[in-house]
């Protein structure tokens, strides 16, 4: 077994019990999409997701966004990434999994 780390941060209550909730329907627990969340970053060396704004006083470039996303898909072909529709795939495979087994 590789050498382990303890990680611990602040996060606020409500915000916790909600990815809680999610988390479980997904068929996991926090700790582990949080480890899911870190490889994904690792492996890609970027976020795995696309940030965005949530404010009417910052414009996007639509233009930017598909450019972003393009040069992601580019990297996770190049370098055997899985893919958002990959991750999407395995993740409805181990949620079936889960509910055929009760």
């Amino acid at each position: 077994m590789p050498d382990m780390t303890m990680v611990s941060f602040e996060l606020e209550n409500d915000l916790k019990e909600k990815a809680d909730t999610l988390f479980e329907a997904l068929g996991m627990s926090f700790a582990t999409a949080f480890k899911i969340f870190v490889r994904q970053t690792v492996r890609e060396q970027a976020l795995p997701f696309r940030p965005s704004f949530y404010s009417a006083d910052i414009n996007v470039d639509e233009q930017s966004l598909a450019l972003f996303d393009n040069m992601r898909e580019e990297t996770a072909v190049k370098h055997g990434y899985m893919t958002d529709d990959e991750i999407d795939t395995v993740i409805a495979a181990v949620r079936a999994e889960k509910k055929a087994r009760g």
